[in-house]
């Protein structure tokens, strides 16, 4: 037999090895291929440590990780250093749990409920205090948007095209509206009204109480990007980049702002101010006639939305950082 460690031939199966005291196990006649300890050689050792070696071997395209028991005293070469330990982020004391048993999409609470929107096309209402179910009502459509709620009534959108609003107290159908494309970003409600987009660039103002169309207008590029309604204004972005400001009566073009990305964020507005993130990797700040007040680089796409409170901007980039940028900058 042969030593798997340093080829040394031995006299049976199953010893360790008198050399170096490694297992042996592979026949004198099927030599083992020396290993290259060069670092990024094929076949090279990546780590060992006593008790485990582990090579790797390369070969037709296809990647074969091999781990053999060793003896604990084995030498070890090559040991990796453990990677650092992150410090113990602080725990959250649990008050409930809820399984919906899909993906859930932004939740929305207001009057001691909970509302969620999940991925299998279902609106779950929860005790806020208990987490027990109050109601739940499918949609029909594979996916949903976040809910919206006001004035006692639930709104959300799905990727079958279909606006629901929905009684809050108890989840019964109130009205439906068919729009030309899935709706993905969550809707808004101000003035009576609901405002929703579709992945089709189109923007929808819809009754609150029946569901009737007020008006539409058409951006140059679909929108995943849901609206933001202030000051009679009504803010979206855009995949060709562009935020949009529309008065929110008419559907009428107010001003368009071009940023060097796709703008799947949903606009925050305080102040006066509309926060948007973009992929081009910066976050906006645009004052109510649609002139740039500050941009800020954070070096990677900014897909999620902005919130604002206490005269600082919270924004996450696609990377998983975190950002409280000042409303002044």
């Amino acid at each position: 037999m042969r030593c798997l460690e340093c080829g040394a031939e031995t006299a049976e199966v199953g010893q360790f090895c008198g050399r170096c005291g490694a297992p042996t196990g592979m026949p004198a006649a099927d030599p083992v291929p020396a290993v290259d300890d060069r670092p990024g050689s094929v076949g090279s050792v990546i780590w060992r440590r006593p008790g485990i070696i582990a090579v790797a071997a390369i070969a037709c395209l296809a990647t074969t990780i091999i781990i053999i028991s060793g003896k604990p005293d084995t030498p070890s070469r090559h040991r990796a250093a453990a990677p650092p330990t992150a410090p113990a982020a602080p725990s959250a004391s649990t008050q409930w749990t809820y399984d919906t048993g899909a993906g859930v999409i932004r939740p929305a609470v207001t009057g001691g409920t909970v509302y969620i929107g999940s991925d299998d096309g279902t609106v779950e209402a929860l005790d806020a205090a208990t987490g027990s179910l109050r109601w739940t009502y499918t949609t029909g459509s594979y996916d949903v948007s976040g809910p919206a709620v006001a004035g006692g009534t639930v709104y959300v959108g799905g990727d079958d095209g279909t606006v629901h609003a929905l009684d809050a107290a108890t989840g019964r159908l109130r009205w439906t509206h068919a729009t030309a494309d899935a709706t993905e970003g969550s809707p808004a409600v101000a003035g009576g009204t609901v405002y929703v987009t579709d992945v089709d660039g189109m923007v929808h103002a819809l009754d609150a109480a029946t569901g009737r169309l007020r008006w539409t207008h058409a951006t140059a590029d679909a929108t995943d990007s849901g609206p933001a309604v202030a000051g009679g204004t009504v803010y979206i972005g855009g995949q060709d980049g562009t935020v949009h400001a529309l008065d929110a009566a008419t559907g009428r073009l107010r001003w368009a702002y071009t940023t060097g990305g796709y703008v799947d964020s949903s606009p925050a507005v305080a102040g006066g101010t509309a926060y948007v993130g973009s992929d081009d990797g910066k976050v906006y700040a645009l004052d109510a006639a649609g002139r740039l007040r500050w941009a800020y680089t954070t070096g990677d796409a900014v897909g999620s939305s902005p919130a604002v409170a206490g005269g600082t901007v919270y924004v996450g980039r696609d990377d998983g950082t975190v950002y409280a940028l000042d409303v002044g900058s």
